[in-house]
């Protein structure tokens, strides 16, 4: 979220479409962090899928995002 602000704020098309594939990014390191929760025993499989499924909705919305802001 802090990515998509700071890219927001500097209202630049290219910096715009850098933030959000910084976010993109950090969305990808969030799933790993969600194995390495599991593989540690801080999350259910049931909590882990639950979220890395928000995840992937996230990333779907960032993709889309993204493709927008670099169309203009």
């Amino acid at each position: 979220m802090a990515n998509i602000a700071e890219g927001f704020a500097r209202r630049g098309s290219g910096e715009w479409g850098h933030a959000l594939s910084l976010a993109q990014g950090s969305c990808a390191e969030t799933k790993s962090h969600l194995y390495v929760a599991l593989d540690c025993g801080y999350l259910s499989e049931e909590k882990m899928a639950e979220i890395y499924g928000e995840l992937e909705e996230i990333a779907k919305m960032l993709h889309s995002l993204r493709v927008r802001a670099t169309k203009k």
